[in-house]
């Protein structure tokens, strides 16, 4: 496993064979606790491993997971339980689980207050000092990326406490943030360009300019806030912005003002397409957003960003919604588990479904959703594991690991979501070796 450790001068540290049987699920196998495999040494080798990083508390650090979570720790902002600093090097531990056979095969789940969830990824994040973990102090935050990848466009932060074993999910609540005007997205006709940007004559990004120069009233900024304002342009060879207008019909002072605005936008650089200068036509689209304060107010982190994170190599990253669009970034009140998720909005009818096996506590059971990345835990009563309130006619797999045994024994079953008892388990038996292997067919 490779960690990425980057730097920025003084200012930052970027420290990155089975054989077969089966069984209908009513004779379990003889187990031997005090030979056999435990609960205990089942999870540990089926857990995914940390990336480890030794970074210096004085200066602002980005961290980069392996699996592509980037963490931003400001200088200074770790403590121990007791309120005193650490000194000298610590060391930071992400643990990251983005797949289903990731999630299903540690004691994770996607619920929160006993309702679905639909995850975009779950980390669990440590800082250790001298042997002790470290916490954030009051008012200080950390800054995590999630990458996007195919999870659905609107996610929320949620941290992590164990239950009874299980980690169970509470949303957290947004960090206070600013309001910012901006030209939130920038589009052109052509494909092909040499660089899509737009910059200035004298080097500058139009991003520069803009957030210079254009300074809206609140009244302003309530008016854009829940509009689709649109302007359109064209750029011609000698790099002059020409035919700027609205595309739809907007409020008169306003449409003034903005006007007003762009009309002292100075010369740009030509777009070209193979050294060729071209006329470009295009247009960008007035926004306001809320920015969480971190994000305008520590000027290493945009640095960091735009120095070392893979997309934007070659970019410069003034506005946080450029990286918005390739990942989910939350600020973080605590470390430990941290879960990308969203609300399942399903309006289904709920059905209740149950397992019936010989030795339950020697069993993981976990109920897998095909539709989307939910993984669920059942209920244990007695002999029974139950499943309630859960959205009928949804293609799921049961998963069912039985260890006990120098080997484990292990059932994927295909089903849909219906009332009653699920059984007809078929049971084989893997080397702990092979386990991961087979549990990464889930994804």
């Amino acid at each position: 496993m490779k960690n990425i450790v980057l730097g920025l001068a003084a200012l930052l540290q970027i420290c990155a064979s089975c054989s077969s049987g089966t069984d209908s699920g009513e004779n379990a196998i003889s187990t031997d606790q005090n030979e056999g495999i435990s609960e205990t040494e089942l999870a540990s080798a089926l857990d995914v491993e940390a990336s480890i990083f030794e970074i210096n508390t004085e200066v602002d650090t980005l961290l980069f997971g392996e699996k592509g979570t980037a963490v931003f720790i400001e200088a200074g902002s770790l403590e121990f339980e007791d309120g005193t600093s650490p000194t000298g090097l610590i060391e930071i531990s992400i643990k990251e689980y983005y797949s289903v056979a990731e999630i299903a095969s540690k004691n994770l789940t996607t619920l929160s207050n006993n309702e679905l969830l639909v995850s975009g990824g779950m980390i669990e994040l440590k800082a250790v000092s001298e042997g002790k973990e470290l916490k954030l102090k009051n008012g200080k935050e950390v800054i995590v990326h999630f990458p996007k990848g195919d999870s659905p466009d609107e996610m929320n932060l949620f941290s992590g406490e164990s239950n009874d074993g299980q980690i169970t999910w509470n949303e957290e609540e947004p960090s206070a943030g600013f309001v910012k005007d901006t030209i939130q997205y920038w589009y052109h006709k052509f494909k092909g360009l040499d660089d899509s940007s737009l910059w200035l004559e004298d080097g500058r990004h139009i991003y520069d300019w803009i957030e210079s120069e254009m300074i809206l009233t609140k009244q302003e900024q309530d008016y854009v806030m829940f509009k689709d304002l649109n302007l359109s342009y064209t750029v011609t060879t000698s790099g002059v912005l020409e035919n700027v207008h609205f595309k739809k019909k907007v409020d008169k002072n306003f449409e003034k003002r903005m006007l007003a605005i762009v009309a002292k936008i100075p010369k740009l650089k030509p777009s070209t397409i193979d050294g060729t200068p071209i006329e470009m036509e295009g247009w960008f689209k007035f926004a306001v957003k809320v920015v969480p304060s971190k994000y305008g107010s520590n000027k290493n982190y945009l640095q960091a960003i735009e120095g070392k994170y893979p997309d934007f190599e070659n970019q410069s990253i003034n506005d946080i919604s450029k990286v918005e669009l390739h990942y989910f970034i939350f600020n973080s009140a605590k470390l430990g588990w941290l879960n990308c998720d969203k609300f399942l909005d399903d309006p289904s009818p709920k059905v209740n479904m149950s397992i019936k096996l010989k030795k339950p506590q020697n069993l993981m059971i976990k109920m897998v959703f095909k539709d989307f990345k939910s993984v669920i835990p059942p209920r244990l009563e007695g002999e029974t594991h139950y499943f309630n309130n859960i959205p009928t006619d949804k293609d799921i797999t049961i998963l069912i690991i039985r260890y006990g045994k120098k080997n484990v024994e292990m059932s994927i079953t295909e089903q849909k979501t219906k009332n009653g008892p699920i059984s007809n388990f078929d049971f084989k038996e893997y080397a702990m070796g092979d386990l991961k292997k087979e549990l990464e067919k889930l994804n």
